[in-house]
């Protein structure tokens, strides 16, 4: 786990009034969540693949950051805002991560490497692909 990439994402929750928890009694396989109401994340540091921390940590700002009571109302309400609210924050979590590497010039035009770089899993290749020809195309655009 790269302690500079987290210590860039305890920053941005300091910029922006979210509390954050570090749990180590947690079981390997309990997610890490965050309350919108709280502005609080519970990062469960026991996870059982420690590489994919980072990118659940900016994901769970990214519920934070993105998050409104709409969101607190609808996520159990349906499948579908389900999903949209994770792919939210799963967007916002992979834009986090490019903004971290960008500031740190690491190079993102290959985005097999990327998401190995930084513990992203295939499940997410999808949103990556999106988010960094976006991200790729604002830069030189």
């Amino acid at each position: 786990m790269d302690s500079d990439l987290m210590a860039y994402l305890k920053n941005i929750c300091a910029k922006n009034g979210i509390r954050v928890i570090f749990e180590n009694r947690l079981s390997a396989f309990t997610p890490s969540s965050a309350s919108l109401e709280a502005r609080c994340i519970v990062l469960n540091m026991n996870f059982h693949n420690r590489k994919e921390l980072p990118l659940q940590f900016a994901h769970e700002i990214a519920h934070v950051l993105n998050g409104s009571s709409y969101d607190l109302a609808f996520y159990h309400a349906s499948f579908s805002s389900h999903s949209k609210i994770e792919k939210a924050a799963n967007v916002g979590a992979v834009k986090l991560l490019l903004d971290y590497a960008n500031s740190n010039d690491i190079p993102v035009t290959n985005m097999v490497n990327f998401m190995s770089s930084f513990g992203i899993p295939t499940a997410l290749i999808e949103t990556v692909n999106e988010t960094l020809g976006l991200y790729l195309s604002a830069k030189h655009g």
